[in-house]
């Protein structure tokens, strides 16, 4: 992480840096082996209807198969020109990942910087 104080307000706004710092989560599910494409298109568009832009969010991801799994996986972030999401938010996308009965498996990871690792 840069050190701050070389930076003046602009050049933190612009880098998302201090006071600009934006936070989002990411996510990984795995679905259950038997579902259909038509199933995974509707898992998806539920998804992005009810728990992502809902929430005023948006993910970048999707489906991934790793070691024979078929995955669903991403990060999510505030759908507006600055700002974080809450925990509050995530909590939200959690508890409506949990409650479908096609993922055998939720993770939802704790806020993290959305610009720097």
């Amino acid at each position: 992480m840069p050190r701050l104080s070389k930076y003046n307000a602009r050049q933190r706004k612009k880098l998302h840096l201090g006071e600009f710092q934006e936070f989002g989560f990411g996510v990984t599910t795995v679905c259950q082996k038997d579902l259909t494409e038509q199933q995974l298109a509707v898992l998806l568009d539920d998804f992005l209807t009810n728990a992502i832009e809902s929430n005023q969010l948006v993910f970048g991801g999707g489906f991934e198969a790793e070691a024979g799994d078929l995955r669903l996986e991403g990060y999510i972030m505030l759908d507006a020109r600055q700002g974080s999401v809450s925990e509050e938010q995530r909590a939200a996308v959690e508890a409506w990942l949990k409650a479908r009965s096609e993922l055998t498996e939720v993770s939802v990871e704790a806020l993290s910087d959305a610009w720097y690792a």
